[in-house]
């Protein structure tokens, strides 16, 4: 008779795919969302959040908002602004 709280040994390919799960995992939290990207080159241009948000014509707050990790994008005319003033293409 079996327990409920039953104890059995992985096998081998439940151990891979655990292994590979974790690695999917730590890659992803390694990638650079939109937010990290946009403060890295604010900064490297030399904006504060508040002179981008003049710059660009919205306010500080926004420009905090995609900065922080959230999955929103700001509308392409934004994008557009904000390629415009960090001299992206």
């Amino acid at each position: 008779m079996a327990s409920a709280l039953e104890i059995r040994p992985y096998n081998r390919s439940e151990i891979e795919e655990r292994e590979a799960m974790a690695k999917k995992k730590e890659a992803a939290a390694r990638e650079e969302t939109f937010g990290r990207r946009l403060a890295r080159l604010r900064k490297a241009a030399g904006y504060s959040q508040r002179s981008l948000a003049a710059e660009i014509g919205i306010s500080y707050r926004m420009v905090a908002y995609y900065e922080a990790q959230t999955t929103t994008l700001p509308p392409a005319t934004t994008l557009e602004a904000l390629a415009d003033a960090l001299g992206l293409s």
